[in-house]
Parts: structure tokens; C-alpha cells; sequence
């Protein structure tokens, strides 16, 4: 199913640039993951009352730091960390790196980086298993 939706997206795309335009793409690439990130927001909060109801309690207080028990602190982290990274990476490319330009991401990025572990530290249910990230690659 996700082969088949990339091609789509790609053969959408060239037939939108193609009779309408280029900025016609950001049509569909603002809004929908705009759209499918309230959609998930509500489906979580959703799902948390509906949990809340069946066990007829108040939630215990726990060592984690997401009260859905999942790591959203962590993905989000992760995500921001990332994103900083491509761009320092990008900047490097196209100047030197020792402009600020690249310094100031390459630093948001250690930070952010720095957090997403002090997360994982803390987190149950982990967005990435610290096994994983252990294990040697051989």
C-alpha cells in the first residue's frame, strides 16, 4: 500500500505542476498534514477519555513524562532535532562551516538531540529502544 500510494503522489503531483502550476502543490502538501495532525490529536485524546472511562479511576501518577503513554516528548524531540540537522547539513553545503549559519543548527540540534535521551531516560514506552541505538553495526 505505501509503494502504491508514493507513486500516486508523485504521478498527482506532475500532472498538478504540470496544468496547474507548481504552487498548486502547496495546496495539498500544507493543508493535509496539517489536517491528518489534528486528526491524530483528537484520535489520541479520543482514545485517552475512552481509557479513562473503561477503568473508572483517576490515573495513577507515573515516572513518565506523557500522560497517553506514548513518547510524544520524544518523537517530537527527535522530529525538531532532525529537521535541524538537515538543514546545518544543507548550510554546510552551501557555505562554509564555520558560518553561523550552520554553527546556530548545529548547536539547536546538539540540544535538541541531548534532550530527546534525557526523555528517553525517563520514558516507559520508548519511541526508539535503547537497545536499538546500543547494538553494535557490524
Amino acid at each position: 500500500m505505501g509503494c502504491e500510494a508514493a507513486v500516486a503522489g508523485l504521478v498527482l503531483g506532475g500532472v498538478m505542476t504540470s496544468f496547474l502550476g507548481w504552487r498548486s502543490v502547496m495546496l495539498v502538501n500544507v493543508p493535509a498534514p496539517i489536517g491528518l495532525a489534528g486528526a491524530s490529536v483528537s484520535w489520541q485524546a479520543l482514545g485517552l477519555k475512552a481509557e479513562r472511562r473503561k477503568q473508572g479511576r483517576k490515573e495513577e501518577e507515573t515516572k513518565t513524562i506523557s500522560r497517553s503513554g506514548r513518547d510524544t516528548p520524544g518523537v517530537v524531540t527527535f522530529t525538531v532535532g532532525l529537521i535541524f540537522l538537515v538543514y546545518a547539513l544543507t548550510e554546510a553545503a552551501i557555505s562554509r562551516i564555520s558560518r553561523i549559519s550552520t554553527i546556530v543548527p548545529a548547536r539547536y540540534l546538539r540540544n535538541f538531540l541531548r534532550d530527546f535521551f534525557y526523555i528517553e531516560r525517563r520514558e516507559r514506552k520508548l519511541f526508539v529502544p535503547m537497545q536499538f541505538i546500543k547494538r553494535p553495526i557490524h
